[in-house]
């Protein structure tokens, strides 16, 4: 007997049916002397079930994790905005304590024989001073910051490089789009650039 012979014999033999709607087979078939077992629903739910028990949802996110695991819940602008602020403020702590540890020790010692409390020397004399050694740093941040927002269409924030992808999936011209966004970038980053050398001339001066 061929095989498309036992093939044909199994199917119309037995009483179990293939139920095409619900993809299991709820009876056993027999082919050829083999009998294959079905696939019941509760297999299924067994397999759901230990989804739910590892902490899986169903369709595929992972819940008790990070934040909405305490119930806790952000928009993605609001999440963009914290990510940036703490990454940025990071860097620019870091910048203003060594801008603070430039200047020189006797500066603080000098406010101290002039009769100045530390929270006035500070104020009055080292931070002036320590403005100017970290006034570069802070631009160059701000600058990077600039072009880092792009970075936030990772997240579905709708920013100008989104809005370049989407236009360019309906248009099919991703270069002369992706060209635009540059040179929008490219003048923001330019007019920073220029505004940080004549602050860092009056600080020289001053």
């Amino acid at each position: 007997m061929t095989a498309a012979a036992v093939l044909t014999t199994g199917l119309l033999a037995g009483s179990g049916s293939l139920n095409a709607g619900a993809g299991t087979i709820p009876a056993e078939t027999t082919v050829s002397g083999t009998t294959v077992e079905a696939q019941t629903a509760g297999e299924d739910a067994g397999t759901e079930g230990e989804k739910a028990a590892d902490g899986e949802s169903t369709d595929g996110r992972c819940e008790g994790a990070g934040l909405p695991g305490l119930g806790i819940t952000l928009d993605a602008f609001p999440s963009a905005v914290v990510v940036f602020s703490v990454n940025t403020g990071a860097y620019a702590s870091e910048t203003i304590r060594a801008a603070i540890e430039a200047v020189p020790a006797g500066q603080l010692e000098a406010g101290y024989c002039v009769g100045l409390s530390y929270t006035q020397t500070m104020m009055r004399i080292i931070l002036p001073q320590a403005l100017r050694i970290a006034f570069p740093p802070l631009s160059n941040s701000l600058i990077g910051l600039v072009k880092d927002t792009s970075l936030a269409a990772n997240i579905t924030v709708m920013e100008m490089f989104m809005s370049a992808q989407r236009i360019a999936a309906r248009t099919y011209e991703p270069f002369a789009l992706y060209r635009e966004v540059g040179i929008i970038y490219l003048i923001f980053c330019t007019a920073l650039t220029r505004l940080q050398s004549v602050w860092e001339q009056k600080l020289r001066l001053e």
